[in-house]
């Protein structure tokens, strides 16, 4: 048996194991988690034609603003972009929906961004699993996953600023 590499582009990338007989060769395609390879950058914005920024979904719709709103300020950062707000479930437009928008675009070169501050499940096992559905059925578009917002000292400015302004709580309002 001969191990063959097959990249998917360095987030999905796999080994396809071929084995020849006289008869016949078959294939198997094994995914692996997605992971650059060494020998590849690590993709980025700067190197994508389209971003997807994908938060977990509300039944609320002001909180499904604040991603559409965000998105589009990504779109005005990156304007050579297809940048598409997505939502993990509850609400639309969802992570499929939003990767056939950039497709219709042309987009070739996907980084999908969750919009979460740490991993959690949708950003471990939901969004890679979505993506790797959707790189099968696109195999020659490249996909990227970015990782959870985490922390940074953008965030502690922001902290620092909301803290400063955080509005008493009169217990006779609540």
């Amino acid at each position: 048996m001969v191990a063959e590499r097959l990249a998917r582009g360095p987030c999905w990338e796999g080994t396809a194991l071929v084995k020849h007989t006289p008869e016949r060769q078959t294939r198997t395609m094994v995914l692996k988690q997605p992971r650059a390879p060494q020998s590849e950058p690590t993709p980025s914005a700067e190197s994508a034609d389209a971003i997807v920024l994908v938060d977990h979904g509300s039944r609320r719709a002001e909180a499904n603003e604040i991603v559409v709103e965000t998105a589009a300020r990504l779109s005005a950062a990156f304007p050579d972009k297809c940048v598409e707000p997505a939502h993990c479930e509850i609400a639309s437009p969802t992570l499929e929906e939003a990767v056939a928008r950039c497709l219709e675009r042309g987009a070739r070169h996907i980084v999908v961004q969750p919009y979460y501050l740490v991993p959690g499940r949708h950003s471990r096992e939901d969004i890679p699993r979505i993506v790797g559905e959707l790189a099968r059925a696109n195999p020659t578009v490249r996909f990227f996953i970015g990782d959870p917002l985490g922390v940074h000292d953008a965030f502690v400015s922001v902290l620092t600023e909301r803290v400063a302004t955080a509005k008493r709580l009169d217990s006779s309002t609540h």
